[in-house]
């Protein structure tokens, strides 16, 4: 059902196509998955428009649109997760959506919001700031509370943010955040 409300959705706002990354990406393949985790951050940077679903926000009357209560708002898992951060800096057009596939709004209209509560810088939401100008501290920082289901993922969900490449590898000695940290340029 989500994919016929995801489809629904696109459509009503003129697309004809939409791409699902939970259903795209074969977890089977490590070179298929090899090759999503390193071009991720290209794909959402590249789309049109990138569709959040916080399934715990509720459409109400009450909370619905731009006043949407900062409280409910982060009430979704969605804000807590690694992959989730490259999802909402890469994209010009991000639109939240709530549990009823209701437009809360965008990342442009929440962007001071999601600056005070996640400490992101809102520049960089906006578009108005480029990525690669914040320092390599205050990215890390953005990324530091959030919580991914590898460990490895913890790096690897970062490779576009820091504009890095990186083969994975799983179960390797050396932590793939020291591979992370080496690959970062200084400047």
């Amino acid at each position: 059902q989500k994919i016929r409300d995801a489809c629904a959705i696109a459509g009503s706002h003129g697309y004809d196509y939409i791409w699902i990354n939970t259903c795209r990406i074969d977890k089977t393949s490590s070179a298929e998955l090899s090759q999503a985790i390193t071009s991720m951050f290209d794909w959402y940077r590249l789309a049109d428009v990138f569709y959040a679903f916080l399934h715990v926000v509720h459409d109400t009357s009450d909370s619905a649109g731009p006043g949407l209560s900062p409280q409910n708002f982060f009430e979704s898992s969605w804000f807590d997760r690694g992959w989730t951060l490259q999802e909402l800096i890469a994209p010009d057009n991000v639109v939240l959506l709530s549990n009823t596939w209701g437009v809360i709004g965008t990342k442009f209209q929440f962007a001071k919001t999601l600056e005070e509560k996640l400490k992101l810088d809102a520049g960089v939401l906006m578009g108005t700031k480029p990525l690669f100008s914040v320092s390599v501290a205050e990215r890390m920082f953005w990324a530091s509370a959030r919580e991914t289901t590898v460990v490895e993922y913890k790096a690897y969900c970062l490779l576009g943010i820091f504009g890095v490449s990186l083969t994975p590898r799983y179960g390797e000695l050396r932590p793939c955040t020291e591979r992370l940290a080496d690959s970062i340029p200084c400047s």
